[in-house]
């Protein structure tokens, strides 16, 4: 017995349309393979995203069948049957693909990167805060050190260092002396 071979006929219906573009609104989105099931849950239709031949930044959706046969013409095919909506969404979503200039899973992974060091980043400066540390100030050589104005018994300011400008806490907080204090700069406030 050979395998089924799909015609257009199989990707007229708007069920199967409303499954086409779901898929391909999560392959747009995380850049992952998505599948279309038929009604007894089987994966009968794959669709990926993947580069166009001889461009390294152009890409086009793929759709290929549960038997390896390329299908990506009879969608094209049925697309004329479709309704209006279902049309316009498709054509949107491929111009979406079209405007990207980098893979869906490397923007992914770069959005889900960058989330998790402002996370960090917010919990790492929560934590300075909670030592006491308001303002940046560049001393003179330079150096950018974390802390908080305090004064003295007679009222006069110093600038109490508590970390380094990456953010390590010293081992004790320290106060810089006055040249440091008349040449350098407050950077300005610590949030």
């Amino acid at each position: 017995m050979s395998p089924q071979r799909y015609n257009r006929t199989n990707f007229v219906t708007s069920a199967v349309a409303v499954k086409i573009l779901k898929a391909m609104q999560g392959a747009l989105k995380d850049g992952l393979q998505h599948y279309v099931e038929n009604k007894r849950g089987q994966r009968w239709l794959r669709v990926c995203v993947r580069p166009v031949d001889g461009s390294d930044s152009r890409f086009t959706f793929e759709f290929h069948a549960g038997n390896g046969q390329s299908v990506g013409h009879l969608v094209l095919q049925a697309l004329f049957v479709w309704s209006d909506e279902h049309e316009s969404e498709f054509s949107r979503l491929v111009g979406e693909l079209y405007r990207l200039t980098s893979h869906p899973y490397i923007v992914w992974r770069q959005a889900e990167a960058k989330a998790l060091q402002d996370a960090a980043d917010k919990e790492r400066r929560e934590w300075l805060k909670a030592r006491g540390i308001t303002h940046s100030f560049k001393a003179p050589g330079g150096i950018t050190y974390l802390g908080r104005w305090v004064r003295n018994w007679l009222g006069r300011k110093k600038f109490l260092a508590i970390a380094d400008h990456n953010g390590a806490e010293f081992f004790k907080p320290f106060k810089l002396d006055n040249e440091a204090l008349w040449y350098g700069t407050t950077q300005g406030f610590f949030v």
